[in-house]
């Protein structure tokens, strides 16, 4: 499908988060993926439910200099791999950086069916202001994870931050099948 550009946000100096006029149905954790003329390129889809699509990215690349207001870009999608929201009592996100954008719309997915979901966040500067009061701005601990018990984690960052994190998860005695990782490929 094709859509417009609206809106391009730099956050932090680094970050760009881009606002498109359609919207699309999909699942929070889902993918979309950018054609500008012969390139193409894959983002998670940031967006809420029924909201204009949103995604966030950083700005390091020939690509995203042509993200901007009033372009035309084509738009394929949604894509579904893993990281997604699962059967669980208990979720907990994990994010650094950049890896928030899958989050925010798993986030408030889960609260719109009111449940109370568990969101470490740890970064040079927030992304997405709507979700400053729902982070703890740190990464957690082993102790915090012990006190989830038997919680769906879901693990969002760079390679690097996703392998530390992911490692803080096993050392505190989580099982594999309970959490899910999704590395940011490219942003380090």
């Amino acid at each position: 499908m094709k859509a417009k550009i609206v809106k391009v946000e730099r956050k932090g100096g680094k970050y760009l988060v881009v606002h498109l006029d359609k919207t699309l149905d999909f699942k929070p954790g889902n993918t979309i993926d950018v054609v500008v003329g012969n390139d193409r390129r894959t983002f998670s889809i940031a967006s809420k439910r029924g909201e204009p699509l949103l995604f966030a990215t950083i700005d390091s690349s020939p690509f995203k200099k042509h993200l901007e207001e009033g372009k035309e870009v084509e738009v394929e999608g949604p894509f579904e791999d893993e990281f997604v929201i699962k059967e669980a009592k208990d979720h907990v996100f994990v994010a650094k950086g950049i890896g928030i954008t899958p989050v925010r719309p798993m986030v408030f997915d889960l609260i719109s069916r009111g449940m109370t979901p568990s969101l470490f966040y740890e970064t040079d500067h927030v992304i997405f202001d709507d979700m400053n009061d729902m982070m703890i701005k740190r990464m957690p601990t082993t102790e915090d994870v012990k006190s989830h018990g038997d919680a769906f984690f879901y693990v969002s960052g760079t390679p690097s931050d996703t392998k530390e994190i992911t490692s803080v998860l096993v050392k505190a005695g989580v099982k594999p099948g309970r959490f899910v990782v999704e590395p940011f490929s490219g942003y380090e």
